[in-house]
């Protein structure tokens, strides 16, 4: 047994891409669930210090991870283990760029197209969700951290995180392909703008009809 799964790793371990990645992330998905049907209301336990939450956390995934029985190498172990904590934890497959001090606004057009803004220049970046039900729960979080909620009955949030940063999140029925967010990091206006407006203020309800021109061209020229 342990003789063909290590040959099956082998082999898909040659497919980067393909089969091992997609084996990977249902494990991932099947593991996250896990950890939260298993800490429950400890994740919101705010009389939990920081570092004990995150250590059971990280014990809760590596006993999910372990009732798998999958082939893993210590990279991939890492990297599971790591990308489930961000998103139990954190902000998902966004935690890094939120604390890429040189960028400046994170924007996710639907689960696989995260762009980013960096010197004042738009960046595709290779960062993706699972699928809209992975970016509509990142959304759902931080929406509800600043006592907003964001449903089909208000599908549009603009606001303020606590630090000061604008977030924008818009799902359906408004949202076609997917959930989208937005977060623009506090301290930052736009060099090449100089009323400081943002791509997530163009999907305000104010925003005037040059500046929804604007995103559609954006959206066109990156999607294309």
């Amino acid at each position: 047994m342990t003789e063909t799964r290590f040959t099956r790793w082998q082999e898909m371990s040659r497919d980067p891409g393909g089969k091992r990645n997609a084996e990977l992330e249902d494990t991932k998905q099947r593991v996250h669930q896990a950890v939260i049907a298993e800490l429950g209301p400890l994740l919101f336990d705010e009389t939990l210090a920081e570092g004990d939450l995150r250590a059971k956390v990280q014990t809760s995934i590596q006993s999910a991870l372990a009732a798998e029985h999958l082939a893993i190498s210590a990279a991939e172990r890492q990297q599971v283990i790591a990308s489930i904590s961000a998103d139990v934890l954190g902000y998902g497959p966004i935690d890094p760029l939120l604390s890429d001090t040189s960028i400046t606004e994170v924007m996710c057009n639907g689960p696989h197209s995260v762009y980013v803004e960096r010197s004042g220049k738009i960046e595709k970046t290779n960062i993706v969700f699972y699928n809209e039900a992975h970016l509509r729960r990142i959304v759902d979080k931080i929406v509800s951290q600043i006592g907003r909620r964001i449903d089909e009955s208000t599908p549009m949030v603009d606001a303020r995180l606590p630090d000061g940063s604008r977030v924008n999140a818009v799902v359906s029925p408004l949202a076609i392909d997917g959930p989208f967010l937005t977060i623009r990091k506090s301290g930052f206006l736009r060099h090449h703008d100089p009323a400081g407006r943002t791509f997530s203020s163009m999907l305000c309800p104010r925003a005037n009809e040059r500046d929804c021109e604007r995103w559609d061209r954006f959206r066109k020229d990156h999607d294309a």
